[in-house]
């Protein structure tokens, strides 16, 4: 994700484009708004879009207790180069929209993706 100045503009370091890796956690960043969108302030003028950090997406994180495949809405398989996509027991992911349950055909899923669910029985809560 990219960061930006106090203009609002990508921010630049060594004559690039000042850019943050997936997973970087923000410890209590403070909330501005810059040209009326939301930013967290993270640095010396240096901010974050708050609609491109996962506190945006209302997230909340389960542990598998079951090896579980991954479905779509239609309550298929998931395959990626023909092969189902399996998570292992024990793998920690991330649900959307604040852990609602999705009713898809007779069972209850947790939506992980877009179009990605994974069945609410192979979770707990961590």
């Amino acid at each position: 994700m990219f960061a930006f100045d106090h203009d609002g503009k990508v921010a630049k370091r060594h004559g690039r484009d000042d850019i943050f890796k997936k997973g970087v956690v923000l410890r209590n960043p403070q909330e501005v708004t810059i040209k009326k969108l939301k930013y967290y302030k993270v640095g010396k003028d240096v901010y974050i879009k708050v609609s491109s950090t996962a506190a945006d997406k209302k997230l909340k994180r389960l542990v598998l207790i079951r090896n579980s495949y991954v479905y779509n809405l239609k309550g298929k398989v998931n395959k990626v180069h023909g092969k189902r996509l399996l998570l292992k027991k024990g793998t920690n992911i991330n649900v959307l929209h604040d852990g609602k349950v999705t009713k898809i055909g007779k069972h209850d899923y947790y939506q992980i993706g877009t179009n990605q669910y994974v069945k609410v029985v192979n979770t707990a809560l961590k």
